[in-house]
């Protein structure tokens, strides 16, 4: 009995040992190493991008202005204000607890009643 105990122990020991070498020969023949670069491509696109910010034939034309007019400042904030009154109003609104009056003095309460 204790001789088929130790035959069967060993048995599945090799055979463990065996599929384990198995799948790591597969993957070590199967697949690629991925090699990330750190050093030479971020400096590559860096490079890219200090070369188009200094690229003048990207740039517009002197004679076109790239500010926007006084007009359109005072309406863009104006629609600005108006979105966030809003949002203030939408917010009481949702939460009518914090949009009541909580300070009733006696006389109005006894009036309701």
């Amino acid at each position: 009995m204790f001789f088929w105990v130790a035959k069967q122990v060993i048995i599945s020991l090799v055979m463990i040992l065996l599929f384990h070498q198995i799948i790591l020969f597969i993957t070590k023949t199967f697949t690629k190493p991925t090699v990330v670069d750190l050093v030479n491509k971020p400096t590559e696109i860096y490079d890219d991008i200090y070369e188009t910010i200094n690229n003048t034939e990207l740039l517009p034309p002197a004679d076109v202005s790239t500010k926007f007019p006084q007009n359109v400042k005072n309406t863009m904030q104006v629609e600005l204000q108006e979105y966030l009154n809003d949002l203030t109003k939408e917010k009481v609104m949702e939460d009518p607890i914090k949009g009541l009056d909580t300070e009733k003095t006696s006389e109005q309460i006894s009036e309701k009643s």
